[in-house]
């Protein structure tokens, strides 16, 4: 939203609201039913960076938010000079599918709404002056 990426790469994030992590994490912590050593996934779902823009634009009108996808010979030459870009590029159009049913069966979670978790986490940024109207 602050432009300093002018597109979107045909990339897929996993995500979580990070008090839904807290909550897991203390759970670990608390509950009888955890194994020692035992790996639990916490994720609500995977967004594709056009899904997550869209959520952005839809609910911040007045913010420029990137739209336009980035056509995968940028980003590989991008990736030659930014090692950052180079770190991603084997998850180029690659839906990324975590397993989060021991979260729920252990645990008992109930994931938040994953937009409204992207709305109000932006909502703050915005607040804190972390982005700015353009």
């Amino acid at each position: 939203m602050n432009r300093k990426i002018p597109g979107l790469g045909k990339f897929a994030l996993p995500m979580v609201d990070v008090r839904d992590c807290a909550y897991a994490h203390y759970l670990a912590t608390t509950s009888p039913n955890v194994k020692e050593s035992q790996r639990i996934i916490i994720n609500c779902t995977t967004l594709w960076l056009k899904d997550l823009a869209n959520i952005l634009k839809q609910n911040f009108p007045d913010y420029s938010v990137p739209m336009k996808q980035i056509p995968f010979f940028i980003i590989k030459l991008v990736s030659f000079f930014d090692s950052a870009v180079k770190f991603i590029m084997p998850y180029w159009n690659r839906e990324i599918v975590l397993d989060n049913s021991k979260s729920i069966e252990i645990f008992g979670m109930i994931y938040r709404d994953i937009e409204l978790t992207i709305v109000e986490g932006t909502q703050s940024m915005i607040n804190c002056g972390l982005i700015i109207k353009k």
